[in-house]
This record gives structure tokens, C-alpha cells and sequence, in this order.
């Protein structure tokens, strides 16, 4: 194989294999042995869930609910909604 060649393939496989892989953190897998480290694991991992749980309950109690908006800026089911005549512009 010619040199050029060889260069543009390693080139080539270097980007494709770059591009592969998770985005963003990366989870621990679970421990395969030990009791002690098993509680561990799930202990954190029902810690993360609930401070996740936590952020996103606080994110919605943020920005509200659909029934807290004003009647013309409720959703609906669209321009065919029997039971809502258009909006109005202001």
C-alpha cells in the first residue's frame, strides 16, 4: 500500500473511531460482587434519582403548570377545537 493511501485511511479511521462513544457523563455499572458494595451502588443511585426527581419537581413548580396560563394562551387541540373559539389577537 502506498503511503497516501495509508495516511488517508489512518486519517479516515481516526475521525470514524473519534466520533464514537456516549456524550456526557457516564454511568458506573453496578458491581458484580460484594453485598456491601451492591448497597452502596443502589443507595447512590436512589440518591441520584431523588435529587434528580427534586431538580425537575422544582423546574415545573418554576414555570408553572398548563392550567396556570392565561385562557388564550392554553393548548388545545388545534385550529378544530369545538370547545374553544380562536384566539383573539390583542
Amino acid at each position: 500500500m502506498s503511503r497516501p493511501t495509508l495516511l488517508i485511511l489512518l486519517a479516515g479511521a481516526t475521525l470514524a473511531l473519534g466520533a464514537c462513544g456516549k456524550v456526557g457523563e457516564l454511568e458506573r455499572p453496578a458491581p458484580l460482587w460484594g453485598a456491601k458494595a451492591k448497597a452502596d451502588y443502589a443507595a447512590q443511585q436512589k440518591a441520584t434519582a431523588d435529587a434528580q426527581a427534586k431538580k425537575d419537581a422544582a423546574a415545573q413548580a418554576q414555570h408553572g403548570h398548563p392550567a396556570d396560563l392565561p385562557d388564550d394562551l392554553q393548548p388545545s387541540a388545534g385550529p378544530s377545537d369545538p370547545g374553544r373559539p380562536p384566539p383573539q389577537p390583542q
